[in-house]
């Protein structure tokens, strides 16, 4: 394939910008804490895919066509060329919850016109059809990397009007049992028209050309950063879960340092801590109201005198006892505090192990998905390994 300067792609690209301009803007779609990306940066350009040698096979057999339609341009084609791509077959089951959770401008890549058959997941939502097939192959150009960017007469074929006017068509391929157990296309092949064979020969070698680079590089890139990322977020959830297994264990050891009481036992010394509180108040008022009365001593007369300094020792007598008691009360409901609090602390430092553990099990289940998607997704096998050019018979 020949490279060539950005400005081919600039003026290939030119109808699709301009369509997608006067589209409005997807709806921003706020991540959740859980599924929030982890702040690394990834490099995915050393994800690369393999050079294909492709085989042609230039038949003599004439392929038989019905005109489609009374149509000079048609008649000006002279051969056809038929590509034939197998599918992936996804026994697993588990390529259909990747695709659903590809970002918009990949989901499009993965519809042709209103078909869905490049993968075998049908779970696109309103997914909007795409209005042509040049429209479906200037997406593919819009991924394809600067380096890998075919020659401007190759690419004019995929995104003009003519493969919108039968010179391109998709056919079935072979039916069969997908891996979801239904009947569902094995292969698909596509049928290319073209005035000399030289020109049908580079026009399916520059569609294998699209596909490898713009469809199945950019799905690759794509899945390798997002199986990076649950990487990287599994290793903060391991770094988590060991974090609260910790905090767990060092709790524990303290709350053996502790003594409990039944929370009934607790709510009675509590209630009598504040009736305790209710009776230091009363006597310390007993003792204020004598040491002042006292203070008056002239104007007291001996006995009276007498009769309040027993008061005032009496009540300073029942405030030392109401004091020890208080002190130990508080003790008491201090510890059992404490050690309800250590409890509820070793419960929320549990339910993080659990969660990390719980959310750890879910992006390894994620990267095994992405695995299996990056082995599956790959370059598409040609039947037979070849691409068969024919001479073209019309018919009536």
């Amino acid at each position: 394939m020949k490279s060539t300067a950005p400005l081919v792609m600039l003026l290939v690209l030119l109808p699709f910008l301009a369509t997608q301009a006067a589209q409005p803007d997807p709806v921003a779609v706020e991540p959740s804490e859980t599924d929030a990306t982890p702040a690394v940066v990834i490099d995915a350009s050393e994800v690369t895919i393999p050079e294909r040698k492709i085989q042609f096979e230039h038949s003599e057999e004439a392929y038989k066509q019905k005109l489609f339609r009374a149509d000079p341009k048609l008649l000006e084609q002279k051969y056809v060329a038929l590509v034939r791509f197998r599918r992936p077959e996804d026994h697993r089951h588990l390529l259909g919850n990747v695709v659903i959770r590809f970002p918009e401008e990949l989901k499009v890549l993965t519809i042709y016109e209103h078909h869905t058959f490049l993968f075998p997941s049908r779970q696109f939502g309103d997914q909007p059809l795409l209005q042509s097939q040049s429209q479906y192959f200037r997406h593919l150009v819009a991924n394809l990397p600067e380096d890998k960017m075919p020659a401007a007469e190759a690419l004019a074929f995929f995104t003009g009007d003519s493969v919108n006017r039968d010179f391109l068509q998709l056919t079935s391929g072979r039916i069969g049992i997908s891996g979801f157990g239904s009947r569902d296309w094995l292969e698909f092949a596509f049928q290319i028209l073209a005035p000399t064979a030289e020109v049908a020969q580079q026009r399916a070698e520059t569609l294998v050309h699209l596909f490898d680079y713009g469809l199945t590089l950019p799905i690759q890139k794509h899945l390798f950063v997002a199986k990076r990322e649950e990487e990287a977020r599994v290793r903060e959830l391991e770094e988590a879960a060991t974090n609260a297994q910790e905090s767990h264990a060092a709790l524990s050891e303290k709350l053996k340092e502790t003594k409990g009481i039944p929370r009934e036992e607790l709510t009675a010394l509590t209630a009598q801590q504040r009736l305790l509180s209710i009776d230091l108040g009363g006597t310390n008022a007993r003792i204020a109201a004598a040491s002042k009365m006292l203070a008056d001593r002239d104007r007291l007369n001996p006995s009276r005198i007498e009769q309040i300094e027993n008061i005032k020792i009496a009540a300073e007598i029942e405030l030392a006892g109401l004091t020890e008691r208080q002190k130990l009360l508080d003790a008491i409901i201090g510890q059992a505090q404490q050690r309800l609090q250590l409890e509820g602390r070793i419960r929320i430092a549990n339910t993080e192990h659990e969660t990390a553990q719980r959310h750890k099990e879910k992006s390894e289940n994620s990267i095994a998905s992405y695995e299996h998607a990056m082995e599956l997704i790959q370059p598409f096998r040609l039947v037979d390994d070849k691409i068969v050019i024919q001479p073209l018979q019309w018919t009536e």
